[in-house]
């Protein structure tokens, strides 16, 4: 079976610890999909969550599903993005989806969303890839 490699963005943590979303749980009972994060995600998600959470997030990223790299990005990397106008925060996060070679970003953040310029991953929101993978 082919894993297929994603990158949630903070937000979706933050919502999925917030309100329990039924299509987050959908999404991490699939086998297929390995879940990457980076140091920058880490820290926007604790810094984000209600202080009564964070245990429950560092508990969720323990499992077999979640891979956390704390490697440097290629700065040849990072300037790529940078071309593209992205804020500084969605900069690291397009560049460490280039730089593991992931499948797809997760998000619900508008300024990627509407980006048509990235090319190297596909960027969706959490109900359109459960709808792609059904």
């Amino acid at each position: 079976m082919v894993k297929i490699k994603l990158v949630l963005d903070s937000n979706e943590y933050v919502f999925y610890f917030d309100n329990k979303t039924e299509d987050m749980q959908r999404l991490l009972a699939l086998n297929n999909v390995e879940i990457f994060l980076n140091d920058l995600i880490f820290r926007e998600v604790i810094r984000n969550l209600r202080k009564d959470l964070v245990i429950d997030f560092i508990n969720l990223i323990k499992s077999p599903k979640f891979n956390v790299s704390w490697d440097n990005i290629p700065e040849e990397v990072i300037e790529k993005y940078k071309k593209l106008e992205l804020k500084k925060g969605d900069i690291i996060i397009a560049s460490f989806c280039d730089s593991i070679g992931a499948d797809c970003l997760i998000s619900e953040n508008r300024h990627f969303l509407k980006s048509n310029e990235i090319r190297s991953f596909k960027i969706v929101n959490l109900k359109k890839f459960l709808e792609r993978v059904k």
